[in-house]
């Protein structure tokens, strides 16, 4: 019986054959044999380029690691799905416990070295899965009136959003949660206290209770002062 890789031609006049039109190599791998109207020239082994598909333990053993490689590449992009979904929901509940209307009272300062002044707030608080607006007003003195407000959107658990309440116009706002506390980065519009950079903190310390904190650098010391810190609890 003839090996399977034999080829066989009828005659030395017969077109070239496929094992030499395909570039076999030239190690003999089986003897001349009798074929029907002809002879068989000697079989060649196949170059490297036209191996036969893998079978048995080989080919078993590619299929599993293909298998194997499909199923992590499946089981990464559902852990990030779940994840992803999971802290939505864990943001959106944040969110939506501090919906509500607030008022207290708190201390501010024009700057990191001027007096300290007491303040009385309200604030209304309006919150949906995705982001938060905080709409104040508070009140120095019985005299002095400023409206504050901050409003938020939401990327799982990091914020950006915009701050108006200092007298050098709107603000950006860019941050993250960490546990009960919103810590943002504040770009004032213009310089204040000596550069354009400050923090602001929205923290809820209680199921009925947030804080607002303002914090910026002292340009003489070089520490961080709070500019302003306002105590809400829900009314």
């Amino acid at each position: 019986m003839k090996a399977p890789w034999a080829l066989c031609r009828k005659s030395a006049a017969s077109p070239q054959s496929l094992a030499e039109a395909f570039d076999w190599a030239s190690e003999p791998v089986s003897k001349n044999s009798h074929a029907e109207g002809g002879t068989c020239r000697q079989g060649r082994s196949l170059s490297p380029r036209f191996q036969p598909f893998p079978r048995g333990e080989a080919a078993t053993s590619r299929w599993r690691e293909g298998i194997f490689m499909k199923s992590a590449a499946a089981s990464l992009v559902a852990a990030f799905l779940l994840s992803a979904t999971a802290a939505h929901a864990d943001e959106a509940g944040f969110l939506r416990s501090l919906q509500g209307k607030f008022a207290g009272n708190g201390t501010v300062r024009i700057r990191t070295n001027s007096p300290v002044m007491n303040i009385s707030c309200t604030f209304t608080s309006d919150a949906t899965t995705d982001s938060l607006s905080l709409d104040g007003t508070c009140r120095a003195m019985l005299i002095m009136t400023r409206e504050i407000r901050a409003d938020l959107k939401t990327d799982g658990t990091s914020y950006t959003g915009t701050y108006v309440g200092s007298r050098s116009g709107p603000a950006g706002l860019s941050g993250s949660r960490y546990g009960n506390a919103i810590n943002l980065g504040i770009h004032w519009a213009k310089i204040v206290n000596g550069d354009r950079d400050a923090e602001l903190t929205v923290e809820k310390t209680g199921p009925d209770e947030m804080r607002m904190t303002v914090t910026d650098m002292d340009p003489k010391t070089g520490k961080m002062v709070v500019t302003s810190q306002i105590d809400l609890k829900r009314s």
